[in-house]
């Protein structure tokens, strides 16, 4: 049974479908019957709810346009200019990098060298990580954030698509450097840079400290 609020979401969701597709017909110029018609059935089966004369008419409408809009949603990369819009495209690129550590811990291979991988890798991480997050705060994530919060509600359990997932960290960083610049007294753009020229400089100098450490360790017996 599709509840009220449920199905608030999913037609939030349909117009979006409509909007995405509808924006595709025009960028392109061109007569897609079939993208046309998706657009008309998804529309009419909408529409369809709201012109039910009894309860039972309204549940069979609302679960008919539930089906389309979810099973539309769920084939939403082979729509014809795929999935996510454009807006959001070079938004998800940025977070194609790896962003996790190895996990668990290596276990030393016997080489300074070796084990001190996991340590650049690491300052090459957080050197990323302020890159990125500099990048939407300055850039905003308020369409990402809409997007997300017109999306309904997954089932108990169910996991998000990993494109979905990705937009959600994207939010997430944003939302986690406001906070670490906000609790720093940085509130502008160039008082948000100068914090991170200083964290810049701070993973500089662990470069050239661990560097150094390794030029200068003992050279191995079998040398």
């Amino acid at each position: 049974m599709v509840t009220s609020k449920d199905y608030q979401d999913v037609a939030r969701l349909g117009e979006r479908i409509v909007k995405s597709l509808r924006s595709s017909l025009r960028d392109r110029g061109d007569h897609d019957l079939l993208t046309r018609w998706i657009c008309h059935e998804v529309t009419e089966s909408m529409a369809a709810v709201n012109k039910a004369k009894n309860a039972r008419a309204h549940n069979q409408a609302v679960r008919a346009a539930t089906d389309l809009i979810l099973l539309l949603w769920e084939h939403r990369s082979d729509w014809p200019e795929g999935w996510p819009p454009k807006a959001v495209q070079t938004r998800l690129a940025r977070l194609e990098r790896r962003t996790s550590r190895w996990d668990p811990e290596p276990e030393p291979s016997g080489s300074v060298w070796f084990d001190a991988i996991r340590q650049l890798d690491l300052i090459e991480h957080n050197e990323y990580r302020l890159v990125l997050q500099v990048g939407l705060l300055e850039d905003g994530v308020e369409d990402v954030r809409a997007l997300l919060d017109e999306l309904p509600a997954k089932p108990y359990g169910e996991e998000d698509p990993e494109d979905i997932q990705t937009l959600k960290r994207q939010v997430a960083l944003h939302d986690e450097a406001r906070e670490w610049a906000t609790n720093e007294g940085a509130e502008t753009n160039a008082e948000v840079r100068a914090l991170v020229e200083g964290e810049f400089r701070k993973l500089a100098r662990d470069r050239r400290v661990l560097i150094q450490s390794l030029v200068k360790s003992p050279e191995p017996e079998n040398a």
